[in-house]
């Protein structure tokens, strides 16, 4: 399993089998039978799916009501493949809408616009691409990375994302222009979150970064995990952080929005 989505009563997962699922969160609700807790199995890639998103649509919201299932027919899941394309699907038919067909290496992360209508995808190939999710047309495509895109994070009308070629870069998500590059890791990005003016960086140089994204400026760097940082988190005054050294640690970065001057670690 590469990827797992949870939105409201349903949970939806994909894997290296080249398929997506979606899963009964609560598999009382409806049925009984523990072997019937997948309602939907997408089925179209020709290799393993990397990456995977729900997007839901306004209006009605799929949920379980009377132990009926009550799905929006708008409600779309996209996946992304080893097999260099993107699909967009019914979640209420499980049929495969549109194939987005351009990068030319597996794609590895995705991202939409708060509208839900403009879809966000990372690549092997160094590029990012932005995409008319509906028409399932390219609309831009964002070069400047000079090797594979890792993850990215759709903030409002910026883009931040994360490279193998050691750095992360701010976007006008509109327009596809690189505003800021932001280095100073002395391996690949693999992880990223921005939160109050701050772009957080986990790194496979077993680093956690704070970068201003106004100025790039790096802020502050978390010393403590002894591998690669996988994932990463902020909440509230606090940034959790996940390694493949089998630890998570918890930073205090209290202040550090307002401090402009701080380089200590806190822990």
């Amino acid at each position: 399993m590469t990827r797992v989505v949870v939105s409201g009563d349903f949970v939806f997962t994909s894997s290296s089998d080249k398929t997506a699922r979606a899963w009964l969160f609560e598999m009382g609700e409806v049925v009984m039978d523990d072997t019937k807790a997948c309602i939907r199995t997408f089925e179209g890639h020709t290799k393993g799916i990397f990456s995977m998103l729900f997007v839901a649509a306004k209006g009605i919201v799929s949920d379980i009501i009377d132990h009926q299932l009550n799905i929006n027919p708008m409600d779309r899941v996209i996946t992304g493949s080893a097999d260099c394309t993107v699909r967009s699907w019914s979640f209420e038919t499980g049929k495969c809408l549109k194939i987005f067909a351009g990068h030319k290496m597996p794609v590895t992360c995705m991202g939409v616009d708060p509208t839900g209508t403009i879809l966000f995808t990372g690549s092997g190939d160094s590029t990012v691409r932005s995409w008319d999710i509906a028409k399932g047309e390219q609309i831009h495509e964002f070069s400047a990375h000079a090797a594979s895109i890792i993850c990215l994070e759709v903030v409002n009308k910026m883009l931040y994302t994360g490279s193998s070629d050691q750095t992360a870069r701010s976007w006008v998500a509109e327009f596809g222009d690189c505003t800021r590059t932001f280095s100073n890791h002395k391996h690949s990005v693999t992880c990223l979150k921005f939160s109050k003016g701050i772009l957080y960086t986990g790194c496979g140089d077993s680093l956690a970064r704070a970068f201003d994204t106004k100025t790039g400026t790096l802020k502050r760097t978390f010393q403590g995990h002894e591998g690669v940082i996988t994932c990463i988190q902020v909440v509230d005054d606090r940034m959790y952080t996940g390694s493949v050294d089998g630890t998570i640690r918890i930073w205090d970065i209290s202040g550090l929005a307002e401090d402009n001057t701080g380089n200590k670690d806190k822990q």
